[in-house]
């Protein structure tokens, strides 16, 4: 099997239905994690996230 060639690149439109199809199964998941974890519904601030610089400090 050629391992440089791609067996299928979906399109835009695929893609967008793939990312409404799995939506709601994302959102009962963040849903759930954070009943669990006690997050309130509207922080978005994760203390876990390395990309998330807002409670670094400056150098």
């Amino acid at each position: 099997m050629d391992t440089t060639t791609v067996p299928w690149i979906p399109t835009t439109d695929e893609v967008r239905r793939i990312v409404a199809d799995l939506r709601p199964v994302f959102d009962e998941c963040v849903a759930r994690s954070r009943r669990l974890l006690g997050t309130p519904e509207g922080d978005t601030h994760d203390p876990h996230d390395t990309a998330d610089s807002s409670h670094r400090t400056a150098a």
